[in-house]
């Protein structure tokens, strides 16, 4: 029987490219899917250092087999954050403010205070 022992994306595949952002961007939507929450929560949950076990289990996972730090997937968070900003931009007028503290104030807050540290 076949067992699968890896995956690979070659979607934003390129020399340039950002090392753990397909494995936190996955972590991040299937965390808020598991535990009903957003996924831009969950990156405040990284930057303010409070994860839950399983989600500190599942970015583990990721530091060990990409090699990175904690702090790595945190700056990698970042770029995970402004892009999905990017995204989203032309939309953003339109938005509530449930969605503003959400997706801005929230996230703004929280990289504010892990970078402070």
């Amino acid at each position: 029987t076949p067992v699968v022992v890896g995956l690979l994306d070659w979607e934003r595949s390129r020399p340039d490219a950002c090392a753990g952002y397909d494995a936190l961007h996955l972590v991040m939507f299937a965390f808020a899917a598991w535990r009903g929450c957003s996924p831009l929560q969950v990156l405040c949950m990284v930057w303010d250092g409070l994860c839950e076990p399983a989600l500190e289990r599942l970015l583990s996972s990721v530091e060990v087999r990409l090699g990175l730090t904690v702090d790595d997937l945190r700056h990698v968070a970042i770029a995970l954050w402004v892009l999905h900003l990017c995204r989203h931009a032309a939309d953003s007028p339109n938005w509530d403010e449930r969605r503003r503290r959400e997706w801005l104030e929230e996230p703004a807050d929280s990289v504010n205070r892990w970078l402070a540290v």
